[in-house]
């Protein structure tokens, strides 16, 4: 809902507003946590998944193992949604670490340069000894952990027969299970989903502060959704406007 090359907002949208009153069809998050701190005996999110009780998760897939666990939570392969949307995908590209940048006034921009571009050169991306949290953005790279996510290992015994161990484990709530080595169908859902995506994830505080704020009115029956799309409209342009 923002342009930040043009300084446009367009919270005042029929889209913002669809948004808000599809928003408005949901319980309370302090209701829906009452109910659960009164029903539930810790995350028994792979129960409820299981008897119907929920229907959907907001997660996020930061490797192949990840999506492994998720499909033995739900018992059967996962489909990914995302958000609810006017274009054709609700899910969005997020950073699993820090996030570098140059400030354009940098008197050292060469020097920042060459420390940045040190993580996207093709040892650093393919170097899968390093850190499995999170995709590598070059596709030989991303090719490189995919293989090495369906690759088995074994531990030698004393008899020097091999025995298949589990890679690693993972869990989610009251739900845990060991890791294997992945099958072709399970990369081939990772590899669609990463190649369907083209939004990065964006945040601004400030923004979600006034968001908050103002849609009270409207989910308390005080305000109509167009009413408070309007002013937060007008509260976030003049953000925008003292911050572009």
């Amino acid at each position: 809902y923002i342009d930040w090359n043009t300084g446009q907002c367009s919270f005042n949208g029929e889209d913002f507003i669809k948004a808000l009153e599809f928003a408005a069809s949901f319980e309370s998050q302090e209701k829906y946590m009452q109910e659960r701190m009164s029903s539930d005996d810790g995350d028994n999110t792979s129960e409820r998944l299981h008897n119907g009780t929920l229907k959907m998760l907001t997660t996020s897939i930061s490797s192949v193992q990840e999506y492994q666990m998720m499909e033995g939570m739900f018992g059967e392969p996962v489909a990914f949604i995302g958000y609810p949307t006017s274009g054709d995908n609700g899910s969005f590209i997020g950073n699993t670490g820090s996030t570098l940048g140059m400030s354009s006034k940098s008197g050292n921009k060469e020097g920042a340069w060459r420390y940045i571009r040190s993580g996207f050169t093709k040892e650093a991306q393919e170097d899968t000894d390093g850190n499995d949290w999170g995709f590598p953005i070059m596709k030989s790279a991303l090719e490189e952990r995919f293989k090495k996510d369906m690759t088995d290992e074994y531990d030698e015994m004393p008899d020097g027969t091999s025995v298949k161990r589990a890679k690693t484990n993972w869990g989610y709530g009251n739900f845990s299970m060991e890791i294997f080595a992945a099958t072709q169908e399970q990369i081939d859902v990772v590899r669609k989903l990463i190649d369907s995506v083209d939004t990065l994830y964006q945040y601004d505080e400030e923004i979600d502060k006034i968001i908050t704020e103002e849609t009270g009115a409207f989910f308390e029956g005080q305000k109509t959704a167009k009413d408070v799309a309007e002013i937060i409209q007008n509260r976030v342009q003049v953000y925008v406007n003292e911050n572009r």
